[in-house]
């Protein structure tokens, strides 16, 4: 019998509620020896969306409801506490959510997340938002093709009938709360739209069940992006959008499961995949080479962030200014192997210092958001460069349009060069968070992000 693979996509607008716009798929639905029996009729989300109580209060109602649906007797979910789940990336959120719906069901849970299916997940996210994209063929390719334009997983994996789920959220806010467990749960519970395939895509049983330890199979990748403005399949623009891929694919039985390059940046760290490519394309050699580390919690002051941010602009092999280094007035006392990348920031524009009459560096002074923003600004569209005007409107924090920094964090983060430190309860609106410190974890992000530097799928 000749197999069909499938996959499904569908669109959510978060605007006060949640409207579930009509889905579809492409093609026809699989068989159902694949995948556990489906629910009746969609279960809607039923809880608040603040923390890992609203989420686990709202997967238990849709279980109970499916068992009153079909019969069953599916266990209630205990997800880790709060703590431990923020500490989670997003592939491990879904890794854990997704494991727990299929081994529930008698499902073989999928292996673990893994770099290079993260990678075209990441990649493709990154494309929708930043072409104002929406589907599974944006970029020319089908997801298979996708899949299988990155060499390790062309050269190494078994048929899969499934291969990609799709969600976007829009508001006309600046924030959405929980979007990675909430596109889980609609792939699961709210699905009737599409046939239930997305909820197919997420059970499938069909892995060849030749990698790594007997009784788990398969790995899953994880890319969301966020910004704004955001229209894709909507008949206007919106404000912040959250787009979500999931791609799963089936590995042969000798796969090479990459190994991390910095002792300290595991697989799963939130920002590895840009760390990874700051670091594919010559921009970082680390912090420390025995063992290879990178240090991303480390604090950047404004002399590391010298280094930092000009290597991120040149490349690791960029040597600074020879002397004289006399343009600031500080006391480079303890910090005089920053003074010629100081020279060199201000050279090429990226830096105008801290304070004027004198003109001075700070070295000592650590990086904040707000400064992280000018360089990071300046580093995508050139030292020239200017923001426009602050509204005021898009921080819950930064309400002051005159403040000199207002413009630089709205359009960073409507770049997407920075993310939002918070939300604010009353108002729904963000926090930037102008004054927080930026460590070298972020500083990787931001850098990446401004020079595009992912790597293609």
């Amino acid at each position: 019998m000749k197999k069909t693979r499938i996959y499904f996509q569908f669109f959510v607008i978060l605007f006060v509620l949640i409207n579930i716009l009509p889905s579809y798929s492409t093609q026809a639905a699989p068989l159902s020896a694949d995948y556990p029996a489906d629910p009746t009729a969609d279960i809607d989300w039923s809880a608040g969306t603040s923390g890992v109580a609203d989420i686990q209060s709202a997967f238990n109602n849709a279980r109970t409801m499916e068992n009153g649906q079909l019969g069953t007797s599916l266990p209630m979910l205990t997800l880790p506490n709060q703590s431990e789940w923020d500490a989670l990336s997003d592939g491990k959120k879904v890794l854990w959510l997704i494991n727990r719906e299929r081994s529930d069901r008698g499902v073989n849970p999928l292996e673990d997340t893994e770099l290079n299916v993260t990678s075209v997940a990441q990649t493709y996210a990154d494309f929708l938002l930043d072409n104002d994209a929406w589907g599974h063929n944006e970029d020319g390719l089908d997801p298979w093709a996708r899949l299988e334009s990155n060499p390790a997983i062309q050269a190494c994996h078994e048929f899969l009938g499934v291969s990609e789920n799709l969600a976007v959220f829009v508001t006309s806010g600046s924030s959405i709360d929980l979007p990675i467990e909430r596109a889980v749960y609609m792939w699961m519970y709210e699905d009737i739209g599409s046939g239930w395939g997305h909820r197919h895509a997420i059970l499938w049983s069909s892995y060849t069940d030749n990698h790594g330890a007997v009784g788990s199979e398969g790995f899953l990748g994880v890319g969301r992006a966020s910004g704004g403005p955001y229209q894709g399949p909507f008949s206007q623009p919106w404000l912040h959008a959250e787009l979500i891929v999931m791609n799963v694919f089936d590995p042969c039985d000798s796969y090479s499961v990459p190994v991390a390059t910095f002792s300290d940046v595991p697989l799963d760290h939130p920002l590895y995949t840009y760390i990874q490519a700051l670091y594919d394309g010559g921009y970082t050699a680390g912090c420390s080479t025995s063992p290879l580390m990178f240090c991303p919690d480390t604090i950047l002051d404004r002399a590391q962030a010298a280094v930092f941010m000009m290597r991120g602009q040149f490349g690791s092999s960029y040597v600074p200014p020879p002397a004289p280094w006399d343009t600031f007035a500080d006391d480079w006392t303890g910090f005089e192997w920053a003074e010629p990348w100081a020279e060199g920031m201000w050279q090429q524009g990226l830096t105008g210092g801290c304070r004027q009459d004198p003109l001075m560096y700070c070295p000592e002074t650590n990086l904040t958001r707000v400064e992280a923003s000018v360089f990071g600004l300046r580093m995508k569209y050139g030292v020239n460069y200017e923001p426009p005007l602050a509204s005021g409107k898009v921080f819950a924090d930064l309400t002051d349009p005159t403040y000199w920094g207002a413009g630089w964090a709205e359009q960073a983060y409507a770049d997407g060069l920075l993310q939002e430190c918070g939300t604010d309860n009353e108002t729904g609106k963000p926090f930037f968070c102008a004054l927080d410190f930026v460590n070298r974890a972020w500083g990787a992000y931001m850098i990446v992000k401004a020079k595009d530097l992912l790597p293609a799928p």
